[in-house]
């Protein structure tokens, strides 16, 4: 699995939030064998389309070529199921190698070369199992950091998972915004394929596509459960809930510290503090 890297961005969709891309895949880095991706210019602006949110990043148009192909398939069938994230602290990273890891990968400095050391690196093989993962639906639990081959690799952070995690109150908005995003990508995962081992353009050109899909999906087949997450979206410029503890979520795919932060409460070893705020169990979210 390659996980890409550099400076974090969104390159797509929900809140369930995309990072950058261009590289193969993030199946290769808890595969063991790790790849990465130059830094993005620009690094940190946001579009998360599903969630209706844009927060000012230009994105590229779809391609001419695409015509009307890429647009939602059939989800009456679609039911949502839950998958509660990993962790709390569950250990498999220490402090320092959360540090590495955000300065190795996940920062305007990082390189191909630093984060595919920190990969490739054998001490860090429980940690990286624990922070990425795919979303499949018949995991027992979510990592922090999401990838799905289509065949190219679109990336994720999982915010949903992020919200209950930080703030277990937040259970009804975390599992409305999962399952805004598994519609979504029920409905344009097969129609919108993502290219691998193309240009930067292609790739970026390909996630916009993808992107559009997934407005389209919450304005068709997958209004119900975008309806139920609208409350739960926070404006560009403001937390999921002002000065409580899950406000950071709402920047984990923009901001390598809110990142961090989560990385730390997923897989990390536990605080002294033991972070007063996070009380969730690992259970079902309170379903």
């Amino acid at each position: 699995m390659s996980v890409t890297v550099g400076a974090v961005r969104v390159g797509l969709c929900a809140l369930v939030v995309g990072l950058c891309s261009g590289c193969s895949s993030a199946s290769d880095a808890a595969a063991g064998s790790p790849c990465a991706c130059a830094p993005p210019d620009g690094g940190s602006k946001s579009v998360d389309a599903a969630a209706g949110i844009d927060s000012g990043a230009a994105r590229p148009p779809p391609p001419e070529d695409v015509g009307g192909t890429c647009t939602p398939g059939d989800v009456m069938t679609f039911t949502p199921t839950w998958h509660p994230p990993t962790g709390p602290y569950t250990g498999a990273c220490t402090d320092a190698q959360l540090d590495a890891l955000i300065k190795d990968c996940f920062v305007a400095a990082a390189t191909a070369g630093t984060c595919n050391a920190w990969l490739a690196d054998s001490n860090n093989t429980a940690c990286t199992a624990c922070w990425v993962g795919q979303p499949s639906p018949t995991a027992m639990s979510w990592a922090p950091f999401l990838y799905v081959d289509n065949p190219g690799q679109v990336d994720f952070v999982n915010v949903a998972g992020c919200l209950v995690l930080a703030d277990p109150s937040l259970y009804t908005c975390a599992h409305s915004i999962e399952a805004m995003f598994t519609c979504d990508l029920a409905a344009c995962q097969a129609n919108c394929p993502v290219p691998q081992n193309a240009s930067t353009v292609d790739v970026e050109a390909a996630e916009s596509t993808l992107s559009a899909c997934f407005e389209a999906a919450n304005e068709t087949g997958c209004e119900q459960f975008a309806e139920l997450a609208a409350p739960c979206i926070p404006s560009p410029d403001a937390g999921f809930v002002d000065a409580g503890p899950a406000s950071f979520c709402s920047s984990v795919g923009s901001d390598p510290v809110s990142l961090r932060t989560y990385f730390d409460l997923a897989c990390g070893v536990p605080h002294d503090d033991a972070d007063a705020g996070v009380a969730y169990d690992g259970g079902d979210g309170g379903r």
